[in-house]
């Protein structure tokens, strides 16, 4: 969803004050119906638009539409002037709310999909993470799943540093207003071996230039988690679309490393 709608970034800060419409496909509804979905629209209103948004579900003929050139494109490339429109599509009111938070020095935020009962990918051996960082007096268990669209965004203000497998949640720093980059948290992406990085979460950070970074948290070779990931099936509550096992015991100690030396092991 932050990134999907790729033109109205461009368009936000130089309409934010005109009456104009925003208009969207929203292809999941039928003819006359709303958008309802509670996340959609607390997206809507976090970049200050609720009001002004309307569907495209018929032809519709108009003297004047204002399109704007694509940001971002699905496994292609990041334009330029991505990051700078990101930062900006905030309502203004939310970003002033942003810019007013303290860090918590030293803090360290871990964000868990241990909760989930559902989704793209389960991650083996999570709760055995969860389970050790009890011990780390730095690092907070997080679960974005239970957070506001704006409480994710406080999370690149709040903390020193975020950590987690990679996810949707962790796009959010690309919309956290700062005025220096160091202002926001550092972030540690870690992945299950190279087939689960996306070319997408690398043409993101280059854009950007947060220079954030990745950990390869591969099986080790003979390892019985070295097996290449299978579909996890459809298991009723509990379904992903598939399971990837990681290798638990350094994604661990990376952890308490950082919860050691309050920032990144050299």
């Amino acid at each position: 969803l932050a990134l999907d709608l790729t033109r109205i970034y461009q368009l936000l800060p130089l309409f934010r004050r005109s009456k104009a419409c925003f208009w969207f496909h929203y292809p999941a509804l039928q003819r006359h119906e709303s958008i309802d979905h509670p996340l959609v629209l607390e997206w809507f209103d976090c970049l200050g638009i609720r009001d002004r948004v309307r569907l495209v579900q018929r032809e519709i003929l108009c003297n004047h539409l204002i399109t704007a050139e694509v940001l971002y494109r699905d496994r292609g490339f990041v334009s330029e002037d991505f990051p700078a429109a990101a930062r900006a599509a905030l309502q203004p009111r939310l970003q002033e709310r942003l810019l007013a938070r303290r860090r918590r020095d030293g803090r360290i935020a871990y964000l868990s999909r241990h909760g989930l009962g559902r989704g793209t990918t389960r991650f083996e051996g999570e709760e055995q993470v969860v389970e050790a960082l009890t011990a780390c007096s730095n690092i907070d268990v997080i679960q974005p799943e239970t957070l506001s669209i704006e409480a994710k965004l406080a999370l690149f203000r709040d903390y020193a540093m975020v950590t987690g497998f990679a996810q949707a949640c962790m796009n959010m720093k690309y919309f956290t207003p700062y005025a220096h980059p160091q202002d926001l948290a550092s972030q540690l992406m870690f992945v299950a071996g190279p087939q689960s990085l996306s070319s997408n979460w690398v043409n993101l950070d280059r854009a950007a230039g947060f220079g954030d970074r990745v950990l390869d948290c591969s099986p080790p070779d003979g390892s019985p988690e070295a097996d290449q990931p299978q579909p996890a099936g459809d298991e009723g509550p509990t379904s992903f679309q598939r399971s990837t096992r990681f290798d638990v015991e350094l994604v661990v100690e990376t952890l308490r490393a950082l919860d050691r030396r309050q920032g990144w092991p050299r």
